[in-house]
């Protein structure tokens, strides 16, 4: 609205030349105060968004370090006490069953692509 009423002060002929000289330079002014901001803005917005990534990054990764070395130790109490700990047993042979999933979609996604039938192969 400002900008608005600085043009029109630009484009009136009743005003005088120096007068409207400075206005010009003060529209400039806040022409390159608005891309400034707008600007500073936006670096700021960027930043966060890589910190607040790589955050989440680093937690993500190490929640999957603590799950992986619980697994491990489940894994090493049910081999030495076979039967024992049933619920434990469940969990590390659910996380096997999830990661062969995570490890087999994408070969079963390529050969659908790739239009192989997957009744081609014999069941392990």
């Amino acid at each position: 609205m400002a900008s608005t009423h600085i043009v029109n002060i630009l484009l009136n002929a009743a005003v005088p030349t120096e007068f409207r000289a400075q206005v010009g330079w003060v529209l400039i002014g806040v022409a390159v105060l608005n891309i400034v901001t707008n600007l500073a803005i936006t670096i700021y917005s960027s930043i966060v968004d890589v910190y607040n990534d790589n955050v989440e990054k680093r937690r993500a990764k190490s929640f999957m370090a603590r799950v992986q070395k619980k697994i491990k130790n489940r894994k090493l109490l049910v081999d030495k006490t076979q039967g024992e700990f049933k619920s434990f047993e469940l969990q590390v042979t659910l996380y096997e069953a999830v990661m062969f999933a995570r490890e087999w979609t994408p070969h079963r996604r390529w050969l659908i692509s790739n239009k192989i039938k997957l009744d081609a192969f014999e069941e392990e």
